[in-house]
């Protein structure tokens, strides 16, 4: 009722979540986001479990030498509830919307906010090929080395600049478009980097280039990639 057209065929199909083409009334080509019912309980109680078999795992030292299963879960938890609100999924693309609005080579899609909600998002549509679709982007006449370092440059402004970036960057969220610019979709999971943890970032990839390895260790402790003990 409230869609011009929509498919009932889903355009995706994923664990959270499917994705229809439909149009809306202006005529814009749009994807709804629909998430699977009941799925809050589900996961809640899929983090319980984790969260037993994670401390059980801690009494077997061969299996826990290099990592804190509990902490893991501890972090996974939050990430993946915020995951399943699409409010916040919408928030995270206009805050992308506005860091990239004069980097004219990626395209951000529009979220539509009349029908959009915690479970169900309405977001235009992005035309082109999935990126690591190397034969399409040949047939379209583009250059894999240019989409490969628009990518690159891409994530070094989040990483580097923005300190906030898309955490979730498989190749069926990134599509290169036909006039070469790549369409960046699916914000539902994202992360923050502090300045500290920039500036050690940035210091890594000075390291690495330089081939100056103790430092590159520095700064993995520094960044917490690595105990201080190390």
């Amino acid at each position: 009722d409230l869609y011009e057209t929509f498919n009932p065929v889903p355009l995706a199909a994923a664990s959270l979540a499917q994705a229809y083409r439909a149009t809306l009334r202006d005529g814009r080509e749009v994807v709804v986001k629909v998430q699977r019912p009941g799925l809050a309980g589900i996961i809640a109680q899929d983090v319980q479990v984790l969260g037993a078999v994670a401390e059980e795992v801690m009494n077997y030292p061969n299996l826990c030498r290099h990592t804190n299963w509990p902490e893991v879960v501890e972090e996974f938890a939050p990430t993946i509830f915020e995951e399943i609100d699409y409010i916040r999924e919408g928030r995270n693309a206009d805050t992308f919307r506005r860091n990239f609005r004069n980097f004219e080579q990626v395209y951000i899609p529009r979220i539509i906010w009349r029908m959009t909600g915690r479970r169900v998002l309405t977001i235009e549509y992005v035309s082109g090929v999935r990126i690591d679709d190397v034969e399409a982007i040949d047939r379209m006449g583009l250059s894999r080395e240019d989409v490969t370092r628009l990518g690159a440059r891409f994530y070094l402004r989040q990483l580097l600049e923005d300190g906030f970036f898309h955490a979730d960057p498989h190749p069926g969220n990134l599509r290169v478009m036909e006039d070469g610019r790549i369409g960046v979709f699916d914000f539902g999971m994202v992360g923050k980097i502090s300045p500290e943890l920039k500036m050690h970032m940035v210091n890594a990839l000075i390291h690495v280039t330089q081939r100056d390895y103790r430092a590159l260790v520095d700064d993995f402790v520094g960044m917490k990639f690595l105990p201080e003990t190390v």
